[in-house]
């Protein structure tokens, strides 16, 4: 956990059969091999309308900050500050 997203190992593991050895998975930062011991369903949420409240104001966050560095990157700038100090 932490290291790197392995998209191809999490699609494999849940493309596979419960105890059998799976192929070898050739990922970003290893190659991987696993046996699925068994599947369990999660806990349903506790409060779901708190967690997309946090996830819409995150996009949000993310999407406005994506904006102004977008703005940012387009701006020409001429420091004229010597002008005034």
């Amino acid at each position: 956990p932490g290291i790197a997203q392995e998209n191809k190992l999490v699609g494999a593991v849940f493309g596979s059969s419960v105890g059998k050895l799976s192929k070898v998975i050739e990922g970003a930062t290893g190659v991987y091999a696993f046996v699925v011991v068994g599947f369990a369903n999660p806990a349903p949420l506790a409060n779901m309308f708190k967690q997309k409240q946090t996830m819409i104001e995150g996009i949000t966050q993310r999407s406005l900050g994506a904006a102004f560095q977008a703005l940012q990157d387009k701006a020409v700038i001429k420091d004229n500050r010597v002008k005034f100090y």
